[in-house]
């Protein structure tokens, strides 16, 4: 394999990654927007998808024990929009 073959695969990979990964975070807000309602921006944020886990940052205490207990819903409403497939959330607060 030649430096340019492999250079262009890399490139085409990170670029397909970076897409995904976007289309992964706005899918996200708007499940967010779906199960919590106009407002939730405002109180968690969909930081990074890494390792097909996705992590949100929230500030109330009882937002995210209300994530928590909706979290099997927000995947699977997630992933059923998706041809992505992510495994599991973690919460920052």
């Amino acid at each position: 394999m030649s430096w340019n073959t492999f250079k262009d695969s890399a490139s085409k990979y990170l670029n397909n990654k970076q897409i995904q990964d976007s289309l992964v975070l706005e899918k996200a807000k708007d499940v967010m927007i779906d199960i919590w309602g106009e407002g939730v921006e405002q109180k968690a944020r969909v930081l990074y998808c890494n390792n097909d886990v996705l992590t949100i940052a929230i500030i109330p205490e009882e937002l995210k024990e209300d994530f928590e207990e909706k979290k099997e819903l927000f995947l699977e409403k997630l992933n059923k929009e998706l041809d992505i497939i992510v495994k599991d959330l973690r919460f920052l607060s």
